[in-house]
């Protein structure tokens, strides 16, 4: 679980603000910034008050547990065309499988 100090950084975030600084990100042109404006826009998305936080949870997992993956789909609608089979909700498509890992072995 996380520390309170955690949350405590965690809780003084504001969401609103934190779409926003997103969202104007994703609108910048990249290819005409420099590698610093490019860092420095980054940075100011992923701080909060000139700090950064990152919490991993490190965890253990039984052998034999179900991992899930998820993927974007191009439509809200279920049935949807990407999902026809039973086997299109647990496996990755063939084409998005670049390298092989323990979760997607041939």
């Amino acid at each position: 679980m996380y520390k309170k100090d955690h949350i405590d950084f965690l809780e003084k975030i504001d969401a609103l603000q934190l779409i926003e600084k997103i969202s104007e990100f994703r609108s910048l042109n990249i290819a005409l910034m420099t590698p610093l404006a490019i860092r420095n826009a980054i940075y100011d998305v992923l701080t909060h008050e000139g700090k950064f936080a990152y919490f991993t949870n490190l965890s253990s997992y039984k052998k034999g547990t179900l991992f899930y993956r998820a993927r974007i789909l191009d439509s809200i609608l279920i049935p949807n065309d990407n999902l026809l089979y039973e086997s299109h909700f647990w496996n990755a498509p063939s084409e998005c499988i670049k390298t092989y890992s323990r979760l997607n072995k041939p």
